[in-house]
């Protein structure tokens, strides 16, 4: 096995359940291809039956009667089903205005992100022969580490654009990664924040008093 391949278990282990939400569609539907990418061709007939295996909800119901046989397939069914259709110049602007929300985790924002992004590139190569194809999806994923690094709170934004990261991946997980050094420095901080001030109110009313 290359060091690119994965085991069907460890594969199948990178596909997340999914029932029917518009919002998650194309990160699962991202995930998914990830994973048929890393499996062996021997395989992949049989892995499309374990992406179904993922499906719950409205997803399976869509596809629990269907015979399907190829990726393609399934991915077509899904979209037509649960993804709306926006022209490129409206994901453009999306993905270049995808910012962390305030109490946000950095999870919840990458996903927001990779669906745009993942939306993005669809719709951009459309219509496309391969080798454009493979060049648009290059230029937005390099694109899209920028955007995403830029959209962090602070300070983790600083924190992370530091490490320098080559791809969104490696974005993502150095985010996460600082993420959770960051979140007990700030609550002992909000937390001594409130002590002081709660004091400094005890120390006006014996005062007034």
């Amino acid at each position: 096995m290359s060091d690119a391949e994965l085991s069907f278990a460890d594969a199948l282990r990178l596909v997340p359940e999914y029932d029917g939400q518009s919002s998650h569609l194309y990160s699962f539907l991202n995930k998914c291809e990830f994973a048929l990418n890393r499996v062996k061709p021997t395989v992949k007939s049989i892995f499309l039956e374990g992406i179904i295996t993922k499906l719950i909800g409205r997803a399976l119901d869509v596809v629990k009667y269907r015979e399907i046989n190829k990726w393609e397939e399934l991915k077509f069914m899904l979209e037509e089903s649960f993804g709306g259709k926006k022209t490129i110049s409206f994901l453009q602007l999306q993905l270049n205005s995808c910012k962390q929300n305030r109490n946000e985790d950095v999870r919840a924002y990458s996903l927001r992100f990779e669906d745009i992004q993942y939306q993005l590139i669809n719709a951009s190569c459309l219509g496309k022969s391969d080798a454009e194809s493979q060049a648009i999806r290059s230029y937005i994923k390099s694109l899209s580490l920028t955007v995403f690094l830029e959209g962090l709170q602070q300070p983790l934004k600083n924190i992370v654009k530091a490490r320098q990261p080559k791809i969104l991946e490696e974005a993502v997980q150095s985010s996460i990664e600082e993420e959770r050094v960051l979140n007990p420095i700030f609550r002992n901080v909000t937390l001594l924040i409130q002590t002081v001030i709660s004091f400094v109110i005890f120390v006006a009313n014996e005062v007034i008093s």
